[in-house]
């Protein structure tokens, strides 16, 4: 029955385009009802066409000029043409007349949220929500969609919750507040409904999919494989869940079994670049060295500026301590994409085994300028400048460093030992004792750095008061 009423409804709608598009070819007058020139409206707007919705709203009005449904109308044109200001001028003239009508405020909100004025719009909606009597839960439901649409999670959610009251088990109401709170981070709210949702309709693939996105950004990997393995249950040639399992599977240290998992996936999709390069990483990880090559050179195959590719064939060159070729390999992956900080660090590293230290030094300062949390990148740099230019050079270095690692144990043992090879005991001292605050059993740093201090009675008595604490 819906579909013969669907099917009476297009070729009503049909007749009318015809009719109207005639009369705009004939440059000539044809009656048209406001009802009719809603539809006529709105098949425009739902094509993008903005240049045809503002005519035939221009036209309506010209036809029914006290028609407020129409003004209404050109202000909803006007707001999706992007000239909100002049569509907040139609609704406010509206407003004043059209005080009772709850759309006019719906519309206002949505302008007001376009406009990025979250205020404004929150009122205009609070005034529509007191106007509705009925069809609550779907006006609420517009409206945070409203807020989602400009990325007001929190806003979202609040009218979210109130449709979820009218409506606990109405599906695209749960998934909207499980999406919400996972964009918001709020991870285990974010499983509450996904789960919510899945206890009412268990066989969604989609939703046992997101499931596991949630538990991979909470680093349960476990959980994660779990909900990919209810999704591929669903559909066996879901792709996504597939690769979302290898990867899962990869975090967790499960090698073996992720690369089974992804030669699944590549049967699937055998031009996928990005599994082709996680498989060459799963070899690398159980240092399998020349398979690891093998499927970077596949990967490379495909797509030969993918850097990702590139890096790993550099990893795996330098652990097989063939050095030229690792070098060859990261100066190509930093080419294609020189902000990746990791990229830059194992240049550096490559370079300090061809005892290339100036190159080195400019490798590792990129990395630290990409990443300046990146303390290995900083020791690095630091020793580089101890070799280069002395111990004054590698203080400076991590001096800079400090602002951002001063929370790191081997950064305060290293300094320490710098300033012992300058003999300034104070700086001895006071970084020697931060660094056992933070890790009591790496103190040997400053002792490889500067054996002579292992001895010095205050350095005894700090090792002894920490060491009790430790």
């Amino acid at each position: 029955m819906k579909e013969e009423e669907d099917f009476i409804e297009d070729a009503e709608l049909r007749n009318i385009l015809d009719r109207y598009e005639h009369m705009i070819r004939d440059k000539r007058v044809v009656y048209f009802d406001v009802y009719q020139f809603e539809r006529i409206i709105d098949y425009y707007l739902d094509g993008d066409l903005f240049s045809q919705a503002i005519n035939a709203v221009d036209i309506g009005i010209q036809q029914h000029p006290s028609s407020n449904v129409l003004l209404l109308k050109k202000a909803e044109v006007l707001a999706e043409k992007g000239d909100t200001a002049r569509a907040i001028s139609i609704l406010t003239d509206l407003e004043k007349v059209e005080y009772s009508n709850s759309e006019l405020y719906i519309l206002k909100g949505m302008i007001y949220n376009q406009m990025g004025n979250v205020r404004k719009a929150e009122k205009s909606f609070e005034k529509a929500l007191s106007l509705y009597a009925e069809s609550l839960e779907d006006i609420l439901h517009d409206i945070a969609h409203s807020f989602e649409h400009i990325h007001q999670y929190k806003l979202a959610v609040k009218y979210l919750k109130r449709a979820y009251e009218i409506n606990p088990e109405k599906l695209s109401l749960i998934y909207d507040l499980a999406n919400c709170y996972e964009k918001l981070q709020e991870f285990n709210r974010s499983i509450e409904y996904y789960k919510i949702y899945l206890d009412l309709e268990p066989f969604s693939e989609s939703v046992w999919f997101n499931l596991g996105l949630v538990y991979i950004k909470m680093e349960e990997y476990d959980k994660a494989i779990d909900a990919y393995d209810f999704a591929l249950a669903v559909n066996d040639k879901y792709a996504s869940a597939m690769l979302n399992k290898a990867i899962a599977l990869s975090h967790s240290g499960q090698y073996a079994d992720a690369i089974e998992v992804y030669n699944e996936f590549v049967d699937l999709e055998p031009d996928n670049v990005i599994a082709w390069c996680f498989l060459g990483e799963c070899y690398e990880k159980l240092q399998q060295w020349q398979k690891a090559i093998r499927h970077y050179n596949y990967a490379l195959k495909l797509d030969d500026e993918f850097s990702e590719a590139w890096y790993g064939l550099a990893v795996c060159y330098l652990n097989m301590e063939k050095y030229r070729d690792a070098l060859s390999c990261a100066l190509k992956a930093v080419e294609i994409d020189d902000e990746n900080s990791d990229y830059w660090y194992t240049l550096g590293k490559i370079r300090i085994y061809l005892e290339e230290y100036r190159d080195a030094t400019a490798a590792f300062s990129k990395a630290t300028k990409i990443d300046p949390y990146d303390s290995e990148a900083w020791l690095n740099l630091a020793e580089l400048g101890n070799i280069l230019s002395g111990p004054k050079q590698a203080i400076s270095v991590l001096k800079e460093s400090y602002i951002y690692n001063f929370d790191v144990a081997e950064i305060n043992y290293l300094m320490a030992g710098y300033y012992c090879l300058l003999g300034e005991k104070v700086m001895i001292y006071q970084f020697f004792q931060e660094g056992l605050k933070l890790s009591y059993n790496k103190h040997h740093l400053t002792f490889d750095l500067c054996p002579e201090i292992r001895n010095d009675k205050k350095i005894l008595t700090l090792l002894s008061d920490y060491k009790s604490k430790s």
